[in-house]
């Protein structure tokens, strides 16, 4: 065996081991003669098919790779040269691998080629690069920049959307000087010699209209600061936030302190930890002063009262909300009234009360003056109630006595007088007639002023007033009834039968009509409206006596009892009167007629 003989042996024994790196031994032609494992593996191939000759060798080299190979092919063949170069292998399966090849020539006009798999070193760098481009994505959309400069303060790095939100472009900063770039921020260059000094230094910085949240690391080699990095985050947004929130913050104080009512917050220990203004003002202490103060210092009442405090307590254990009448004691020893409305509640997982505290003097002042009011109402009520019950005595034991003695003393002389009594008997039985009316009518009258007795019924006092009317009235009284009757207040009911009377009266001694109608009404809410309207001369209310017809008396009735009245008459055309009331208005409740 030649001295090249057992080169090229010993280089495809030797090749197998040196895995993964494979071994081929080509021809003049370029056909593989010989191929080590590993070449074989990186294709797919195995040893068998190598030795029968089914591996295609001439269909191993994509299209794209046919130029460089028969190139680095020619390099060897013709020059004698050594050739390294890369491409790609179709594998058995058709995928691709990508290979470095080194390539020499042998002896006897035969070349060997060495192929390393490229496959782990191509993911390594499209995994680096997938990292780098991730990183930089990152960066170009994270609100944040990462910059470096050396110990000259010379810009060597300057990446980061940061950089593009305050209008620089990619690389724009690089080699520039960090001093310059910030000379009109006393602030920034300071940061910048401190940490070039050697100290790590974090801070927000205002950069034109963006603030950034700015971290300073200095780097050290061999104990010297050579540079700074450092990283820059747009905090533009939380910064706005926190000012926002500063504001609703002071606005919330100033809301809080400018409310009616005092406000205080309670620890769990019932310690004051706050207060608003009008807490200040009502007590006569700065904030300062009713900090640290618990309600005991404040409220002489709950002071001396332990089962008033007790009660609270329980209340404030149980979370229950509140409120109660005191009194607090000012700076000056001076005690006003007040309401608590008290409202625990938890922040962070501790114990807190909210009290309001609303000074209630005037409130006070008001309650006393309407209990005053109302014992004055009642007295007068009581004297009325009295002077009624002495009206209606007096009626009773005077008017109506004498009334019942006329009508008996006439009918006893009718009695006497035999036929002697006809000769005045048109007059005389008229007399007793207006004598049995009036005494019907004082006996109503004490009916109704006796306290807490109602009426008898205003639809058939009207009836008998019309019926007495009929005795002397040549014309017709027509009387109509609608709704459902009600049984009013007697004070009411005087006051319409008195004015139905009056008007009826009017109508039948002047005002020379033909017809009189009387309608009542009763309505489901419980207003009551008579109308009593004639057919006579009517008059000119302008002409009339201050008192002619009795209307005077008539709207002091109304006035005093609720009712509204009206009038409505002309010369030649009849009169209208109409009395009303409601309940409403003249705050009596009717009560409906029982069985």
């Amino acid at each position: 065996m030649t001295t090249a003989a057992r080169r090229d042996g010993a280089v495809t024994r030797v090749a197998p081991g040196t895995e993964p790196v494979g071994v081929l031994v080509l021809d003049r032609d370029g056909r593989v003669i010989k191929a080590n494992d590993a070449f074989l593996a990186m294709l797919g191939y195995s040893r068998r098919e190598l030795d029968l000759g089914e591996i295609p060798w001439g269909q191993l080299t994509p299209a794209e790779w046919e130029s460089e190979t028969q190139s680095a092919a020619e390099h060897v063949g013709a020059r004698g040269g050594c050739a390294v170069f890369e491409k790609e292998f179709f594998r058995k399966d058709r995928s691709r691998v990508r290979v470095l090849v080194a390539a020499a020539p042998s002896t006897n006009s035969q070349q060997v080629a060495f192929v390393f798999d490229l496959t782990a070193r191509s993911r390594a760098e499209a995994a680096l690069a997938a990292t780098e481009q991730q990183l930089h994505a990152v960066i170009n959309h994270l609100p944040i920049s990462l910059f470096a400069f050396d110990r000259s303060g010379t810009i060597r790095l300057a990446e980061g959307r940061g950089l593009i939100d305050r209008g620089f472009k990619p690389g724009e900063l690089i080699g520039r000087s960090a001093f310059e770039l910030h000379q009109h921020r006393p602030g920034v260059l300071q940061s910048l010699r401190r940490a070039l000094a050697g100290e790590s230094v974090s801070e927000v910085s205002q950069l034109d209209e963006l603030a950034f949240e700015v971290h300073y690391s200095p780097v050290f080699e061999n104990g010297q600061v050579v540079g700074v990095n450092g990283v820059a985050i747009n905090v533009t947004d939380r910064q706005r936030t926190l000012d926002a929130l500063r504001d609703s913050e002071t606005r919330f104080r100033t809301y809080v302190d400018n409310a009616s009512d005092a406000l205080y917050v309670y620890d769990g220990e019932a310690t004051i930890i706050d207060v608003n203004r009008r807490a200040c003002e009502m007590l006569g202490y700065s904030r300062e002063q009713l900090i640290g103060k618990t309600p005991r210092d404040i409220d002489p009442v709950l002071g001396n009262d332990p089962e008033f405090r007790q009660r609270n307590a329980r209340r404030f254990e149980t979370g229950e909300d509140f409120s109660f009448e005191t009194v607090h004691q000012r700076s000056d020893g001076t005690r006003i009234p007040v309401e608590v409305r008290v409202r625990p509640f938890r922040h962070r997982g501790e114990r807190f009360v909210l009290a309001l505290v609303t000074d209630i003097t005037e409130r006070k002042r008001a309650e006393e003056e309407r209990e005053r009011t109302r014992k004055l109402e009642e007295e007068r009520e009581n004297a009325v109630t009295t002077e009624r019950s002495r009206l209606a005595a007096e009626i009773h034991d005077t008017l109506a006595q004498g009334l019942a003695m006329i009508v008996m003393q006439l009918s006893d002389a009718e009695a006497k007088l035999g036929s002697s009594w006809t000769l005045a008997e048109k007059p005389l039985n008229m007399v007793r007639e207006l004598a049995a009316e009036s005494l019907a009518y004082a006996r109503r009258t004490v009916n109704m002023l006796r306290p807490g007795r109602p009426a008898g019924g205003l639809a058939r006092a009207i009836r008998d007033v019309i019926d007495g009317a009929r005795r002397h009235y040549a014309g017709t009284i027509a009387l109509e009834t609608t709704g459902a009757p009600v049984l009013l207040d007697a004070p009411v009911e005087s006051a319409l039968l008195s004015i139905a009377r009056s008007a009826i009266g009017n109508a039948v001694r002047h005002a020379q009509a033909k017809r009189i109608d009387v309608e009542l009404n009763f309505a489901e809410s419980g207003a009551v409206r008579v109308t009593i309207a004639d057919d006579g001369v009517g008059f000119d209310t302008n002409t009339i006596p201050r008192d002619g017809y009795g209307l005077i008396s008539m709207q002091e009735r109304a006035t005093r009892t609720g009712i509204a009245l009206t009038l409505a008459t002309e010369p030649g055309a009849g009169t209208v009167v109409v009395a009303s009331w409601s309940p409403n208005l003249g705050g009596h409740s009717p009560t409906p007629p029982q069985g």
